[in-house]
């Protein structure tokens, strides 16, 4: 987790991780390795299109 967390830190990618109440808590818990590692950003609920481009849109790409 240390070379996934220098990276991000140097800029050279991003993460994306999908969660609730557990990845919710382990970005605050001091002992985890997700703590101040992401920044939160809350999301509505989908529109069925945008449910629907967002799964198949980058699956068309493969």
């Amino acid at each position: 987790f240390r070379m996934l967390r220098a990276s991000a830190n140097k800029g050279a990618c991003q993460y994306i991780v999908a969660g609730f109440r557990e990845a919710m808590r382990e970005q605050y818990l001091l002992d985890s390795p997700f703590y101040n590692f992401a920044q939160e950003i809350r999301l509505t609920e989908f529109t069925r299109k945008q449910a629907h481009d967002l799964i198949l849109t980058p699956m068309e790409n493969l």
